[in-house]
């Protein structure tokens, strides 16, 4: 009976460490999604500022 308690002990543990590996895993992507969106909106904008304002050429 002590064997089987332990082994569901350990496979609780084991089972924990993945859902929290998997989760951090997630938030860690979402994260960098959201850091590429935001570079990338940045530049469209100086970019639109350019064409907008016609201070510069569309490959800026």
């Amino acid at each position: 009976m002590k064997i089987i308690l332990n082994l569901i002990g350990i496979s609780v543990i084991f089972s924990i460490g993945f859902i929290v590996g998997a989760w951090w895993n997630y938030v860690h992507t979402i994260n960098k999604q959201i850091e590429r969106i935001d570079e990338y909106l940045k530049k469209e904008n100086e970019r639109f500022e350019l064409i907008k304002g016609g201070k510069g050429d569309k490959n800026n």
